[in-house]
């Protein structure tokens, strides 16, 4: 799994994007500025701030929540990357962050304040293993094992557990239905 060639772009596109709004909001505009697109229950079913759903998956909350939702997405998107169509794949990384964000607007606490990229990057990670498994058993075997530890530190203080289960969620059914043909189709679709 190399990083030559212009399949990769893609994912490293959304790492850069990604760091990019960490970095330009950390140095210039800081916390309270995070806060304005943070996934907030309340301002969300009260005063119908609907996009913070969205904009959630964008901030991060610390450079360490950054760095590890970026490995992730770099071991998985480049994966996935390999074997969609960047549309494709885009729209397995924006549907299972939102649908994380979803499930955990109605699944957690109303006070709740959730970010970051986690929903997204579970979402590429479940379709990584969905699209490669009949292709590639040692990246489904990792990605197994990947999914295990993520899965299981996702049950910690502080971390939006329903994001990462239904951002998986997302990636599993989006991941089967945007890729429902034969491993050598897809093959020939994507080079």
């Amino acid at each position: 799994m190399g990083f030559s060639g212009g399949k990769k772009k893609f994912t490293l596109s959304l790492i850069l994007a990604n760091t990019l709004i960490y970095l330009f909001v950390n140095l210039t505009l800081g916390d309270l500025y995070v806060l304005r697109f943070t996934q907030n229950n309340y301002l969300i079913l009260v005063q119908g701030q609907w996009w913070r759903l969205f904009t959630a998956n964008w901030f991060h909350a610390n450079a360490l929540h950054l760095i590890s939702n970026m490995v992730a997405l770099l071991i998985f998107g480049i994966s996935l990357e390999n074997s969609v169509q960047k549309g494709v794949y885009f729209a397995i990384y924006l549907i299972s962050g939102l649908m994380g964000n979803i499930a955990s607007l109605f699944l957690s606490d109303f006070y709740v304040e959730s970010l970051g990229a986690s929903g997204c990057v579970f979402g590429v990670l479940a379709a990584s293993i969905v699209v490669n498994r009949r292709f590639d058993p040692v990246a489904v075997i990792l990605g197994v094992v990947f999914a295990g530890l993520f899965v299981i530190m996702s049950f910690g203080p502080e971390i939006d557990t329903w994001a990462h289960l239904f951002g998986a969620l997302g990636g599993i059914i989006f991941g089967a239905i945007f890729t429902p043909q034969a491993p050598e189709k897809r093959f020939k679709d994507v080079y």
